[in-house]
């Protein structure tokens, strides 16, 4: 009897480290590229994105996903800029990551974009209807204010322009599921 539960205590300790190997743990780091520009006045909580692995996800010298893997998210929170008077707010979060053999489902921290909101009267000196009118000039053309965005990171939105790279770190075990 004694020898029995040595001998299965010996194959479970050599069993679990094998399995472990394909666990995403809590902590690790994933980098990703985010594949469309994601805006805070046209997404709402709830909204999924697409991103690929910027780098290999490896574990215990393992690879568990290539880079280039799809991987998954979630938008937390949107806040619009409401046409303009306010900055806009964005807060994304990973929830998986999709190999050729399996999904890994799991919580991240979150990444927060905070748009470059405009503050003061809409028609201050330098404004854009100031410009139009021939009464002054703006010293950046970043500063003109159309009271919406003008491309990337200079309009109030909220911006994750497509092709960004994002570091996560999962807060959570991955539940696996096999393909």
């Amino acid at each position: 009897m004694r020898i029995l539960k040595s001998f299965t205590l010996l194959l479970l300790l050599a069993v679990l480290p094998a399995l472990a190997a394909d666990d995403l743990p809590r902590g690790t780091k994933i980098t990703v590229r985010i594949k469309t520009t994601l805006n805070s006045d046209s997404v709402t909580p709830g909204d999924p994105f697409e991103a690929t692995l910027d780098h290999d996800i490896v574990i215990n010298g393992k690879t568990i996903a290539a880079e280039g893997a799809t991987a998954r998210g979630r938008v937390d929170s949107a806040d619009s800029s409401n046409g303009g008077q306010t900055s806009g707010l964005l807060i994304i979060r990973l929830t998986e990551v999709e190999t050729k053999d399996a999904i890994y489902n799991f919580t991240t921290t979150t990444y927060t974009r905070q748009g470059h909101g405009r503050t003061g009267p809409r028609n201050r000196p330098g404004s854009i209807s100031d410009t139009i009118a021939g009464i002054g000039h703006p010293s950046n053309p970043a500063d003109i204010d159309t009271g919406g965005s003008i491309g990337k990171g200079s309009g109030p939105a909220a911006l994750i322009p497509a092709e960004t790279v994002i570091t996560f770190k999962t807060t959570s075990i991955a539940k696996v599921e096999t393909k």
